[in-house]
């Protein structure tokens, strides 16, 4: 976006990063604190970056504000896609799967040894991979109820 300071616009880029005029045509850098640039180079804070972009008409605020949250939509997640190529059953069997009553048992246990601070770096892997495995399962079966709420309707 093109900006004339003497506007007192704002210009952001895809990263974050960007340059704010205030009133006097002054040129305020942003950029976004990243950890991995909190070392290298110095940055505003949000109470600074805040009054800085207080500072300009509400036409450039707007725009700021529609870039920022421009960004944000594009990290949101993709919504649940139906699954393709099953039968009603099929899909019926994995909207009511659930973990093993084995895994079901052990995630429970490691679960309660985690709440308690007890957990080795070998038990911590263990969970996490059981973790991951239910939240696979619950992906699943969302989207198999999801492709079954779609052919009813």
């Amino acid at each position: 976006m093109a900006c004339d300071p003497r506007a007192g616009e704002a210009r952001v880029a895809a990263g974050g990063v960007g340059t704010v005029y205030n009133q006097t045509g002054d040129e305020t850098r942003i950029e976004a604190a990243q950890t991995k640039r909190r070392n290298s180079m110095a940055t505003m804070d949000f109470q600074q970056i805040l009054t800085a972009a207080r500072q300009l008409p509400k036409r450039s605020q707007v725009e700021l504000a529609s870039a920022i949250l421009s960004e944000v939509a594009d990290t949101t997640p993709a919504p649940v896609e139906p699954l393709i190529g099953l039968s009603e059953a099929e899909l019926r069997a994995l909207a009511e799967s659930v973990l093993t009553p084995r895994h079901a048992r052990r995630l429970k246990q490691l679960l309660r040894l985690n709440r308690e601070k007890k957990l080795t770096r070998g038990l911590k892997a263990e969970l996490d991979a059981l973790l991951e495995e239910s939240d696979q399962v619950a992906l699943l079966k969302a989207k198999a109820s999801y492709t079954l709420s779609l052919r009813a309707a």
